[in-house]
């Protein structure tokens, strides 16, 4: 059998998802169960942490593939990748020396919370229907829309904060009933007060928000990082709140291990240990669980189907390549797994 031949499905795990979910599932490997451990309500695990290329994306689909396919929910990926963050720092009205995540938790707090109730419908609420309702009808006056970089880009504009903040808003969802308007004097008391709302909905209708795309953090300035530490606090309090308060929701956020050592935030160590896992394929024996990952991919091959990799791991290795590299005299695939830093996605892109 030639390389060529091998069905490997896609380096990309979001293409693959889409494209060929058999393919998915088949090679995807969880071997200390993340999937539910960060899918159980009742886990505050929330936060997956890896270097680039270790998976978080595949972890990301999985996890929607198995609450979207199997009648366990509904998940839904909220993609930051295009996020405009120079905007985002524009939203607070926070004056002063504020760093840290205090300085965007409440903007995060209006935007993540709309993109939670944009997800349901009223028949899924089982608490106070009617603040369902105000809080529908309040999003609806703010002009928000299903496009998250929109809303963004909505609440950074001067001209939103001059037409909501001081001025009364109208929440009157039902003729019939008594008018009701609200006033917010900043984006404090927006975020306090739809929080409030939010807390007395008991939410039944399991959904899980994976937060992917992160990265592109890195591609802008310094002070914007203090937008990232607003998101990481803010889904954090979120889902403290949903488990306190009788709501099936979690949040979750996929992020490389270097844009979290970036994050100054004097609560984010405590919150990053209680919350988080680390994403990696270093194993006892230091090869067994990329070994077994890659196997999963070369029996995708109807020809390799059949090969035993239970007394032997490397038996399908073997068929590929010498046993050692002559010329480095080491086994030939400890001298991949050093070209590939035990990174799942640099070991499907090598062939």
């Amino acid at each position: 059998m030639k390389f060529k031949e091998l069905t490997l499905g896609f380096p990309d795990s979001e293409i693959e998802f889409n494209r060929k979910p058999e393919i998915f599932d088949r090679a995807f490997y969880d071997p200390k169960e993340y999937v539910d451990k960060l899918s159980d309500f009742n886990n505050p695990k929330a936060i997956l942490i890896g270097r680039k290329g270790v998976g978080k994306t595949a972890y990301s689909a999985k996890i929607r593939r198995v609450f979207n396919s199997y009648s366990r929910g509904k998940s839904v990926r909220i993609d930051l990748s295009s996020i405009p963050y120079v905007s985002f720092s524009k939203i607070s009205n926070i004056k002063g020396d504020v760093d840290g995540a205090q300085r965007h938790l409440h903007s995060w707090n209006i935007l993540l919370i709309f993109e939670i109730l944009s997800n349901l419908d009223i028949e899924e609420i089982a608490g106070n229907k009617n603040n369902f309702k105000k809080l529908k009808k309040l999003y609806k006056e703010l002009g928000f829309s299903s496009d998250l970089t929109q809303n963004v880009l909505l609440a950074s504009k001067k001209q939103f904060k001059v037409k909501f903040f001081n001025q009364e808003i109208d929440l009157t969802h039902d003729p019939k009933e008594p008018g009701e308007s609200i006033s917010f004097s900043n984006i404090i008391d927006m975020s306090k007060y739809i929080q409030k709302l939010f807390q007395t909905l008991e939410i039944q209708s399991p959904l899980i928000l994976m937060i992917d795309g992160v990265d592109d953090v890195l591609r802008v300035k310094k002070q914007t990082r203090d937008v990232l530490a607003g998101l990481v606090r803010s889904t954090f309090n979120l889902n403290e709140d949903s488990y306190k308060y009788n709501n099936l929701v979690k949040l979750l956020i996929m992020i490389r291990d270097d844009i979290i050592k970036t994050i100054n935030d004097p609560d984010f160590n405590k919150i990053i240990e209680s919350t988080s896992y680390k994403l990696n394929w270093y194993d006892k024996d230091g090869k067994s669980d990329l070994l077994h990952l890659l196997n999963l991919r070369f029996q995708l091959s109807a020809q390799l189907k059949s090969v035993n990799v239970t007394n032997d791991p490397l038996a399908i290795w073997n068929k590929f390549f010498p046993v050692r590299i002559d010329s480095k005299s080491i086994n030939s695939w400890e001298y991949f797994l050093e070209h590939t830093m035990y990174r799942p996605r640099g070991s499907v892109a090598k062939f």
